[in-house]
């Protein structure tokens, strides 16, 4: 996911301790900061949501998890954790049965290891195969310090199973080794972008239902996976259809530069409009038109 790491700074209150060692008579003669005043208050909420490829029977959907720190440092030693609930009772087709996610970690990273700079875990555990509306814990732990914002994924895929259109419930985040902000919740019905048919009832898109306390925002919701008339996956990243999209105005203009140079009257009042919609259509410019 391209995130930025530096592992093992000192956390504020790891200072303070070495502090404390190192100079003893200032101890003596002043009053200990409190605990409150030395440790890290902690942001945990949803800080975005991703849809990928899918069939009728499941939805590819990634749920990122955002925690933060108040001194822009996540202490050694945090743990992070969210609730989250999942009803297919929304999906169309009556489809109940579903997985336990897995995690969607960037390269260098095992998916199982607990020896990391920070992992994520699972209650019960990943791949955990459930019927109805049911509930499972994720934990985020932090090993070594984290400078800047976190945010990484949970994932549902072909292996890991999320039915389209079921109903998810995200509460969170409770904090321990380090002070906690408050609280955070999020409910949403999940995309179902995989039907029969592209133009059939039975798409239904992403729909937000609530959001409360330090989930003070709805997240973003990123797709990348565009649907053929068929309504299968056709493989091609929003990325792919940007640069394609760049290219043919990249090729207009240098066509229009080349056009300017064999016209110089082109960028002359009303001429100008009318030789670009000339040229960008394909038809000649009569060379009555191309005079001052």
């Amino acid at each position: 996911m391209g995130e930025t790491r530096q592992v093992g700074a000192a956390s504020r209150k790891q200072v303070a301790t070495g502090a404390l060692w190192a100079v003893p008579t200032v101890v003596m003669s002043t009053a200990a900061p409190s605990l409150a005043a030395s440790s890290a208050v902690i942001t945990g909420n949803v800080c975005k949501l991703f849809y990928g490829s899918g069939t009728v029977n499941y939805q590819t959907h990634s749920i990122y998890w955002g925690v933060t720190s108040d001194t822009g440092t996540i202490p050694a030693g945090t743990v992070v954790k969210f609730t989250v609930i999942v009803d297919p009772s929304t999906n169309p087709d009556g489809l109940t049965g579903w997985d336990v996610p897995t995690n969607e970690y960037p390269a260098g990273y095992s998916v199982t290891s607990t020896a990391g700079p920070w992992y994520i875990s699972y209650s019960p555990a990943r791949g955990t195969a459930l019927t109805g509306s049911q509930s499972f814990t994720v934990v985020i732990t932090f090993n070594q310090a984290y400078v800047g914002s976190f945010c990484a994924a949970s994932i549902w895929n072909d292996t890991f199973t999320l039915r389209p259109a079921s109903t998810i419930s995200i509460s969170g985040a409770t904090v321990t080794g380090a002070a906690s902000a408050g609280t955070s919740g999020l409910s949403y019905q999940a995309a179902r972008r995989y039907p029969n048919s592209i133009n059939s009832t039975g798409r239904l898109p992403h729909v937000f239902i609530s959001k409360s306390g330090l989930q003070s925002c709805y997240p973003p919701v990123q797709w990348s996976i565009v649907l053929s008339k068929t309504g299968a996956g056709q493989r091609h990243h929003l990325s792919q259809w940007l640069h394609r999209a760049q290219s043919v105005h990249m090729g207009r203009t240098h066509l229009l530069g080349n056009y300017r140079n064999q016209h110089p009257a082109f960028g002359r009042g009303a001429n100008r409009t009318v030789h670009r919609k000339r040229l960008l259509s394909g038809r000649r410019t009569p060379a009555a038109n191309t005079g001052p």
